[in-house]
């Protein structure tokens, strides 16, 4: 009952929090924090932010595949050998309790780091016999102002202030001194607001005519006045998507004087380009990954390019996104240095079916993996009958393997068998 009775005044607390709008502390004060808007609006927040195609992709893509990324308890050696624990913890099976799949927790966590700079998890519930966390509940960015008093940092949720032991921080890139990373959408609130115009600017281009196309020029003295009857009725047969490229017809001795794109407009498509390679470079997320083809890849062929790409992206990108994670979660998984978690980021390294075939003949002739695991491992098929595949020294030779029989083997003395070229 007590652990319950906490969780409801957290909760409450953190509610408090988000009302009042309190933000994480860093060395670069949020928008609302400091009170500053820039010229475009208040771009600090998420929905604001969200509404920008290319950081809608690119926080989905990270979201996503970190989210689908195997993530388990491993027990061993880091450099060398090791395997999942047989019996895998709650903190990783179940660590966000049974209304939420770890997945989707994990992708909550990574949306926060990726756009505010940090990820913030309070824990609710903790192990009878190791004491170490056992349920969290993640909290809002906003919800959390971590300080440091008395050379430790704590953490104030709703006026309440929570040590390092009951709130687990994952920050990303954090200035000199600070006590939290700095917020991405705070940092990059005038290159948000940029997009926004820009955007803005599309919807004006191509909904009602951003820029005029043409000019009707009207014979004899006009005025003001006159000008705007004749803009007023041109526009209301002409303007906008439905109009398009309706017949027009003219009285009077006016003309019509097509105009050509000016260079601000045919600038526009090379502007949202640059800011869409701009947004990608904030979260390290490739073109490709939000189905934007860059007009060169590395690794020559489009498939080896599309493989090197995919491994740069889990090095520089996704690695060291799930680093803060990963080493959070150690220091929650019983077993002292002989266990970790770890997210296995081999499902983006694998080469393509050709490469994959050629590496599993490369470990065969080294004895790197056997036969079974080859066809486990790359394949997905079960174990040759007999532990014939567990031999990682059998021979290549399919015709002096221990499928081809007794008679394709050598001779008690050494002397080869029939298949071996030796006498039938």
């Amino acid at each position: 009952m007590a652990i319950l009775r906490r969780a409801v005044r957290n909760a409450a607390a953190m509610m408090r929090a988000a009302s009042t709008g309190e933000w994480a502390d860093s060395s670069i004060p949020p928008n609302s924090a400091s009170m500053f808007a820039s010229s475009f609006g208040d771009a600090s927040n998420e929905g604001v932010a969200l509404a920008i195609s290319t950081v809608l992709s690119c926080v989905k893509a990270l979201s996503d595949d970190v989210a689908t990324v195997p993530f388990l308890a491993y027990t061993g050696d880091r450099g060398g050998p090791r395997e999942p624990l047989k019996v895998q913890p709650r903190i990783i099976v179940e660590p966000f309790g049974p209304d939420l799949e770890p997945e989707d927790g994990i992708g909550q966590l990574v949306v926060s780091k990726a756009m505010r700079g940090n990820a913030y998890m309070f824990v609710v519930e903790r192990n009878r016999q190791t004491s170490l966390p056992d349920l969290l509940t993640i909290l809002h960015p906003d919800a959390v102002r971590p300080v440091r008093q008395k050379g430790v940092k704590v953490f104030k949720i709703g006026g309440e202030t929570y040590g390092p032991d009951e709130v687990i921080h994952v920050p990303g890139m954090m200035l000199p001194g600070s006590v939290a990373g700095v917020d991405i959408l705070t940092a990059q609130r005038l290159n948000i607001g940029l997009s926004l115009k820009v955007t803005e600017y599309a919807e004006g281009f191509f909904g009602s005519g951003g820029s005029p196309s043409g000019v009707i020029e009207v014979p004899g003295a006009g005025d003001r006045k006159r000008a705007r009857q004749v803009r007023d009725g041109w526009e209301s047969e002409h303007g906008g998507v439905p109009n398009a490229h309706r017949p027009a017809v003219l009285f009077g001795g006016a003309k019509w004087n097509q105009l050509s794109v000016t260079p601000e407009n045919a600038q526009y498509l090379a502007t949202r380009t640059f800011m869409r390679e701009e947004v990608c470079g904030w979260f390290n997320v490739p073109l490709q990954r939000i189905q934007a083809i860059p007009d060169a890849m590395p690794g020559g062929t489009a498939g080896l390019a599309l493989d090197a790409s995919d491994a740069q992206y889990a090095k520089h990108g996704l690695l060291p996104l799930v680093r803060g994670f990963e080493v959070a979660w150690r220091r929650m998984i019983p077993g002292g240095d002989r266990t970790w978690a770890l997210f296995d980021l081999d499902v983006f390294l694998r080469a393509n079916a050709l490469a994959r075939a050629q590496i599993a003949q490369i470990h065969r002739v080294t004895a790197v993996r056997t036969i079974d695991e080859i066809r486990g491992e790359d394949l997905g098929k079960a174990p040759l009958p007999d532990n014939q595949g567990e031999n990682p020294f059998a021979p290549l030779n399919s015709n002096a393997s221990p499928m081809g029989g007794a008679d394709n083997q050598p001779t008690p003395g050494g002397e080869p068998g029939p298949s071996e070229g030796g006498p039938a």
